[in-house]
C-alpha cells in the first residue's frame, strides 16, 4: 500500500489500476530538435512544441530546460544538451547569456531560474 502519496508527480489510471509515478527531475523530457522545422520533440516520441532558443535555460545544478505548454518547463536531455552546449555563449562567471542559431546571436531570457 502507497503511503506517502504526497511526493507523486503523476498518476495514470490503467482500467482499475493505479500507476503512480515520481520524477527526479521534471514530467516533460525534451529529446531532440527537427532544426528544420524548429520544433523539439519531447517523451521520445513524435509530438513536437516550437523550439524557443531564447527561453532555454541552464539552471545551477548544470541541468538544461525549455518551456513546455504542459509543465512550465521541461528537461533537456543530457545527450541533445551536449550538442546544443557549444552554441552558448558564456559571461565571465561562467553564465550563458546567449545562444546561437541559425546564424544569428540570440540572448537568453533566463526565465525559468526564476521559477
Amino acid at each position: 500500500m502507497l503511503k506517502d502519496i504526497k511526493n507523486i508527480s503523476l498518476q495514470k489510471l490503467c482500467g482499475r489500476e493505479q500507476n503512480y509515478l515520481r520524477c527526479d527531475d521534471r514530467p516533460i523530457v525534451f529529446t531532440s530538435i527537427d532544426f528544420d522545422k524548429d520544433e523539439i520533440e519531447y517523451n521520445k516520441c513524435t509530438r513536437t512544441i516550437q523550439f524557443e532558443p531564447s527561453k532555454l535555460c541552464m539552471f545551477p545544478n548544470g541541468r538544461l530546460y525549455h518551456p513546455s505548454h504542459f509543465d512550465e518547463y521541461g528537461l533537456v536531455t543530457s545527450q541533445l544538451a551536449d550538442e546544443l552546449y557549444i552554441r552558448f555563449k558564456f559571461d565571465s562567471n561562467g553564465d550563458p547569456t546567449h545562444f546561437e542559431w541559425k546564424g544569428e546571436t540570440v540572448p537568453l531570457t533566463n526565465e525559468s531560474t526564476e521559477i
